[in-house]
């Protein structure tokens, strides 16, 4: 898929978006960059720490941008993994 073609498949999407929420641009008059700038931005994040399983330097770097970025971005989008219990944690029986 070339770039101009993630391009227009966005534009569909934006529309898809429109219709099934019977919207019109008119009724998102200032919102629409900030929302689907953000639904990319989070999508990127996501996709991101799920391709390299939660480890939070490589998301970063993988995006492009500061550590502590990531993380930020990580914590907004509710994208935070759960910690794995360790085999030395204190577990009730």
């Amino acid at each position: 898929m070339t770039e101009n073609m993630l391009f227009e498949e966005y534009k569909k999407l934006i529309d898809k978006y429109l219709k099934n929420n019977a919207l019109q641009v008119k009724d998102l008059h200032g919102k629409l960059y900030p929302l689907f700038v953000g639904m990319a931005e989070k999508a990127a994040v996501s996709y991101a720490i799920n391709h390299v399983k939660g480890n939070q330097t490589h998301a970063a770097n993988l995006l492009g941008v500061n550590r502590n970025t990531a993380r930020t971005k990580i914590k907004e989008f509710g994208l935070m993994q759960q910690p794995v219990r360790g085999m030395y944690e204190n577990k009730s029986i």
